[in-house]
């Protein structure tokens, strides 16, 4: 029932293709795809997308359909569900676009930046850090940007760093950063 409240459609009106109706225009392909495949194969059937409401508006679901099979495991009938995942969705986007002007803005940055979480491991370094020491981000994840840090520098710097991240406290430290050129500079 809570099928046709939302559309605003009927049994008779789903038959067949009809259910086609409340789907995006550009997303109907591969919903169609999909159910075939898993109709084929009797695999779980799972996508999100958006459906029109009986008011014209589009909300976004997650749709998910189970065979159930007979005690000989023949596909006797389809399960499906619905779920109004709208406000997730509009959430992930609205976090997505906030990531990515971060990333527009640190990579802009005429200056070296980086974060971790609260792991202590780093989980970002902007351009300007990556063309500095030469490396590439997966070689300075984690703890890898150590691997750079000039020795004579090292166990100082990584005190300060973890006990400020122990003690949740801002830090500042002088230290020096292997370039891309194989030369150490000091950073602070």
């Amino acid at each position: 029932q809570r099928w046709y409240d939302y559309t605003g459609t009927s049994l008779e009106n789903m038959k067949n293709s009809g259910w086609q109706v409340v789907h995006h225009p550009e997303h109907v392909d591969r919903v169609i795809k999909g159910l075939k495949n898993s109709i084929k194969t009797g695999e779980i059937w799972e996508d999100i997308y958006p459906l029109k409401s009986k008011e014209g508006n589009y909300n976004w679901f997650l749709s998910r359909a189970s065979a159930i099979r007979d005690e000989d495991g023949k596909i006797i009938q389809w399960f499906g569900t619905n779920t109004d995942i709208t406000v997730q969705k509009n959430a992930e986007d609205k976090i997505r676009e906030s990531e990515e002007r971060f990333r527009n803005v640190a990579n802009s940055a005429p200056v070296m930046i980086w974060m971790a979480g609260t792991d202590k491991l780093a989980n970002f370094f902007n351009k300007e850090w990556l063309h500095f020491t030469g490396r590439n981000f997966e070689e300075e994840k984690g703890n890898g940007w150590a691997e750079g840090v000039h020795p004579a520098d090292f166990k100082r710097c990584l005190n300060v760093y973890f006990e400020a991240f122990d003690k949740q406290e801002e830090f500042y430290m002088e230290y020096r950063l292997k370039k891309n050129d194989g030369e150490y500079r000091w950073i602070s």
